[in-house]
């Protein structure tokens, strides 16, 4: 499931702003949701991957980040 608001639309089309996407998958052979967020700015990207087994709070599972080496 992909949410946008129409703020959201409008930061991405000037190049920033944040995207999140939630989806069911599996965690150690077993159903979980999976949610990632990703962040883009100016000069950086950055992508949250976080999971949860049915019932839980998310939990951190991957973060990784992308700078540009010179700005636009």
């Amino acid at each position: 499931m992909v949410h946008f608001e129409a703020a959201d639309v409008a930061l991405l089309r000037e190049g920033r702003g944040v995207v999140t996407i939630t989806a069911a998958g599996k965690e150690n052979d077993k159903p979980a949701h999976i949610r990632t967020t990703y962040r883009i700015g100016r000069n950086i990207f950055e992508v949250l991957e976080e999971t949860t087994p049915e019932g839980q709070a998310m939990v951190f599972r991957h973060a990784y980040t992308f700078v540009r080496a010179t700005a636009p």
